[in-house]
């Protein structure tokens, strides 16, 4: 909290000439001019448009992603098409659905325009393009599905009372930032639970097979990031076990050297150094 008075000089747009006051009715007709304030705040001088049109189309200051909120949001929806399995899509649902709620909540306790308020919290500033592409980050986001809804709940609401009582535009960017000190303990929420799976011992009077705790792909892609020839070893498992040597024609299984990398730091405990190895093996095998 003793960094958001410096946050909020340091993330504010100097072409941010008025403040909104969101405690209150929204609305074009009230004593607040929502609408007039806030093309005041986004457009030049002597420039005026439907504040929809403003919102949703363009938006003239400095926030990341910020200029039209349309082009965000088609970008998004055909890379989530392209990158399904490995896009968080419940993080931009639940930020989104949380979003909502909370800003009918404020409609409900300060009158107004339900539909502009809304529009508001979704579309102004960089919201909408963190939903898509800054909240679904893998590196400082929840692993597990019920960390992901957890994380997108608790960051549409602090976006939505950041920017409701602290006057603060780019609410949802701090949001963010105070979210990923979360994610960590958001770990631990909705483990999956463990599937037991005997694997062969190699070491020198070991015993024959040892018992361990594996549960199901994350879609982290660890696997991908260690790997020294740059292949994918869920994907090629997953080929593997489908008999499909087409599709591990195509993954390159034959390149794999067995360090073990991806096993190493596979947090679901798949041994995919051996299911790679296997896949290469049958490689060989079909070319004989």
């Amino acid at each position: 909290m003793v960094l958001i008075p410096f946050l909020y000089e340091v993330l504010l747009p100097k072409d941010h000439f008025s403040m909104i006051n969101l405690a209150a009715p929204v609305g074009y007709g009230d004593p607040t001019f929502f609408a007039e304030t806030l093309q005041s705040c986004y457009l030049p001088a002597g420039y005026t448009s439907d504040v929809f049109w403003t919102l949703l189309v363009a938006k003239y200051h400095g926030w990341p992603g910020g200029a039209s909120s349309i082009a965000v949001i088609i970008v998004g929806i055909c890379l989530f098409i392209v990158a399904y399995k490995y896009i968080k899509w419940r993080i931009t649902a639940s930020y989104l659905a949380a979003t909502t709620v909370f800003s009918m909540i404020m409609y409900v306790v300060y009158g107004g325009d339900a539909l502009l308020r809304l529009c508001f919290h979704l579309f102004v500033g960089s919201s909408i393009f963190l939903a898509f592409f800054m909240a679904t980050d893998p590196a400082t986001t929840p692993l597990t599905y019920s960390g992901q809804c957890i994380f997108g709940f608790g960051l549409g609401v602090l976006t939505v009372l950041m920017q409701t009582y602290m006057n603060f535009l780019g609410g949802s960017i701090l949001a963010l930032v105070i979210m990923n000190l979360t994610s960590p303990l958001l770990d631990r929420a909705g483990l999956q639970k463990p599937i037991e799976e005997k694997v062969e011992k190699k070491l020198p009077k070991g015993k024959q097979f040892e018992t361990i705790k594996t549960t199901s792909c994350i879609r982290c892609g660890a696997c991908m990031v260690v790997c020294c020839h740059n292949l994918s070893p869920i994907l090629i498992k997953e080929a593997f076990d489908k008999g499909n040597s087409k599709v591990l024609k195509k993954l390159r299984a034959d390149l794999c050297d067995g360090c073990g990398n991806c096993t190493f730091v596979c947090p679901a405990r798949i041994d995919l150094r051996n299911f790679t190895l296997r896949a290469k093996a049958s490689l060989r095998t079909a070319k004989n």
